[in-house]
C-alpha cells in the first residue's frame, strides 16, 4: 500500500465518520418528531425507486459489457482507419 492510498483511505474513513456522527446528531436531535402515514410512504417508495434506478443502471452495464458496447467507445476513430476499417462506425 502506497502513502497515496493510504492518505486516500484516511480522507475516506474520515468522512465516513463525519457523517456518521452527523446522523447520529440528526436521528437523537429529531427523534420526537413524528411522521405521517404518507411521510413512511414517501420514504419506503423514494428507498424502492433508489434500488430499481440502481438495479437498472447495474443491469445496463452488464448489457453494455456483455455486448461488446464498452471496448468500441475506448477506440478512437483514428484507430478504426488504421486498421483499414470505415473511420465512422455504420448505424
Amino acid at each position: 500500500m502506497n502513502r497515496q492510498t493510504l492518505i486516500l483511505a484516511v480522507v475516506a474513513g474520515a468522512i465516513v465518520l463525519a457523517l456518521v456522527v452527523i446522523g447520529i446528531y440528526a436521528w437523537l436531535t429529531l427523534g420526537d418528531t413524528g411522521m405521517t402515514a404518507s411521510g413512511y410512504l414517501a420514504v419506503f417508495l423514494g428507498a424502492l425507486g433508489t434500488v430499481a434506478l440502481g438495479g437498472g443502471l447495474m443491469g445496463l452495464l452488464f448489457y453494455s459489457n456483455r455486448a461488446g458496447y464498452d471496448e468500441r467507445a475506448g477506440e478512437s476513430p483514428l484507430d478504426r482507419k488504421r486498421e483499414g476499417g470505415p473511420a465512422e462506425p455504420p448505424l
